[in-house]
């Protein structure tokens, strides 16, 4: 009994020293994790000054918002202020171009901007938006108009190389439609201005109705490869138009008298050299009216005339100031034979595209000025007639010549120094003897210099132009008629 009892016990107190309730633990919560930081916009900074200086009226805002579109062509944020600017403007057209970007995903949006700006010559900005196109399109697998929009631009930009780079992996061989013609024309341009044989061929026979003229742009290029002396400009008129650059220099943002000068002088070389006996000059207004009167002063026996006064079959080559005169020339309703005349034009724009291309272009810059004001001046007592006024520059241009023939006679004049510790005066006489002035001091003879290397002769733009019109005569497109239609550039923005 007593064995059971102290066994029944045993285990019950030995159950309730186990028993042990456990202690209620509560779970102790995670941390949070904090939320990360959101990446630095430097954007929001640069939005939040331009906001600023808007709103206080002061700055250049537009210069500003320029900034803002080539650093981000994307972002809407941007695209609403250019929408909103512009439509402060009055640009109803572009402000709703911008809207449309920046609510839009698709690429076709920026193409039109990228369009757009090209038609206004900001090429830098034509560029950026035609890469935002790219981009936009090739995240959804799509090829983008883009492509020709961005080869036009680095066409004009003479980023010949990049072009061909960009476009090797990216050339839209098939299909007539305009964006992938117009690539694959600036692409053969582009090639034939590299003289990158391999390239061109890769796209020749696909040009359609332009294959004709790139063909002729492929003879020039093959018979007559880029020259030392030959300069950028140049080479672009010659071998896309068969035309003439008198000038390639970029100093002067006034075309003085001498240079002006100059350009005439060589142009009157070449005419009687490559165009028929009797060729006059003729104008059709009176800034060309000056720079041909100065230009017959040249061609004794081939005074100058309007055009309107030319008689049948008489040679002529049409002289035009810039380019209003050319756009008055195309007006103006030419009959075959007239507009088949050769053109010189004195200045023209490269942002004037899209107009036929004069045979012969004195300087080649955007921001040329002439010196013709005398032409326009209000009191009736300074104004010139046009007459007068080439009378006027070509005497100014003579005079600056005899001044540079004098100062060049002047520094080939020798003046020996007087012997180191002699107190004897030298004299040069005109016949080069050198004489003592002190009787007592015998003369010395003069020693003549080691002559110095003659350095290798560059030729001057002028000179250039003078070689190029007699040794590529046959190429040329004065030498033969090529109306003002077939003058036109096919590519419009190839310049």
């Amino acid at each position: 009994m007593w064995n059971r009892l102290k066994r029944m016990w045993g285990k019950s107190s030995e159950s309730e020293t186990e028993r042990v309730e456990p202690a209620l633990v509560v779970p102790t919560p995670e941390p949070e994790p904090e939320p990360e930081p959101e990446p630095y916009d430097p954007m929001i900074e640069r939005l939040e000054a331009y906001d600023s200086e808007k709103q206080s009226g002061g700055g250049d805002i537009a210069s500003r918002l320029r900034e803002l579109l080539v650093e981000a062509p994307t972002d809407a944020r941007v695209l609403r202020r250019a929408a909103a600017l512009m439509a402060e403007f009055g640009d109803g057209e572009l402000a709703e171009s911008f809207d449309k970007a920046a609510r839009s995903s698709s690429d076709e949006p920026l193409v039109a901007l990228g369009q757009a700006f090209l038609g206004m010559d900001d090429l830098t900005l034509a560029l950026t938006f035609a890469d935002g196109a790219i981009a936009r399109a090739h995240s959804s697998g799509r090829r983008s108009n883009g492509s020709a929009v961005a080869a036009l631009a680095l066409g004009r930009l003479g980023q010949h190389a990049e072009l061909l780079t960009r476009l090797d992996d990216d050339l839209p061989m098939h299909g007539s439609d305009g964006p992938a013609l117009m690539t694959r024309l600036r692409y053969a341009i582009s090639a034939l201005l590299l003289e990158d044989w391999e390239r061109f061929n890769v796209v020749r026979g696909t040009l359609g109705e332009a294959e004709p003229w790139v063909d002729e742009i492929a003879e020039r290029v093959e018979n007559f490869p880029w020259m030392e002396d030959e300069g950028a400009c140049q080479r672009l008129l010659f071998a896309l138009y068969g035309g003439l650059l008198v000038d390639d220099t970029e100093d002067e943002a006034i075309l003085s008298a001498p240079r002006l000068g100059r350009c005439i002088e060589a142009l009157a070389t070449a005419v009687r050299e490559t165009l028929p006996e009797g060729t006059r000059p003729a104008w059709i207004g009176p800034r060309g009216e000056v720079i041909a009167r100065w230009l017959g002063s040249l061609l004794p026996e081939n005074a100058a005339i309007p055009l309107s006064a030319r008689l049948p079959k008489q040679p002529v080559i049409v002289v035009l100031a810039d380019d209003a005169e050319l756009a008055q020339l195309v007006e103006m309703g030419l009959s075959p034979e007239a507009s088949a005349f050769p053109l010189f034009q004195v200045a023209k724009d490269p942002g004037e595209i899209g107009s036929p291309m004069a045979d012969v272009i004195g300087v080649f810059r955007t921001g040329v000025r002439l010196p013709l004001e005398l032409l326009d001046v209000e009191k009736a007592a300074d104004r010139l007639t046009p007459r007068m006024l080439a009378g006027k520059l070509h005497d100014e241009a003579r005079a600056a010549r005899r001044e540079v023939i004098m100062v060049a006679a002047e520094r080939l004049e020798v003046r020996p120094e007087p012997v180191k510790g002699q107190g004897t005066l030298f004299e040069v006489l005109e016949e080069g003897e050198v004489q003592d002035t002190d009787e007592g001091t015998p003369a010395l003879e003069a020693v003549e210099p080691e002559p110095e290397p003659e350095p290798e002769v560059e030729l001057e733009p002028v000179e250039f132009f003078l070689e190029v019109s007699r040794e590529r005569r046959e190429f040329l497109s004065w030498t033969r008629p090529v109306s003002l239609e077939e003058r036109l550039t096919l590519d419009p923005a190839s310049l």
